[in-house]
């Protein structure tokens, strides 16, 4: 939906600092001592799957707008490998850090979270929203589809119109 280079430009901008952004908070947390880090009602694998899955997303989104000829299943691939390898490079920070120490159940749970979130990023977006909408609403289903459509177009949503001539192409 970017029509002018300077919007896309900003776009890029935007996403790839929040995936910076991201990123250097994992860093930060997974730099705290072992002695400091508080205690989750929910298991650690089940954070590192959350947290790493939370980055894929983001770096699927920021490499869309980067490379947006490439197709969504190259881009979620690149994001995947991306994040295991930031998983991987994190856990072996945790060498450095007191109290702490790498775990392989911790990469693995990280890779897994990557995969599962990008593997959701891909079916988000090749999902034809709009005829989807269409079947689902009233009389009013355009005005809905564009409103869902300005919602989600953020997150996964392609460039080009869905169901489409392109998107046919890109399931692949």
């Amino acid at each position: 939906m970017y029509q002018t280079e300077s919007r896309r430009r900003s776009g890029l901008i935007l996403w790839w600092s929040l995936t910076a952004l991201y990123a250097a908070c994992i860093f930060v947390i997974s730099s705290i001592p072992g002695d400091d880090l508080p205690q989750m009602g929910i298991g650690d694998k089940l954070v590192h799957a959350l947290v790493f899955g939370g980055l894929a997303i983001l770096t699927c989104r920021a490499l869309r707008l980067q490379c947006p000829a490439w197709s969504v299943r190259a881009v979620g691939g690149l994001a995947v490998l991306a994040t295991f390898a930031y998983g991987c490079v994190d856990e072996m920070h945790q060498v450095f850090v007191s109290g702490r120490q790498p775990e392989l159940a911790d990469g693995l749970a990280d890779g897994v979270g990557a995969a599962l979130a990008g593997w959701g990023w891909k079916k988000a977006t090749l999902w034809n929203w709009q005829r989807y909408l269409a079947t689902c609403r009233g009389p009013d289903s355009n005005r809905h589809g564009r409103m869902v459509q300005r919602i989600l177009s953020p997150l996964c949503l392609p460039f080009h119109h869905p169901g489409g001539k392109r998107d046919a192409r890109r399931r692949s």
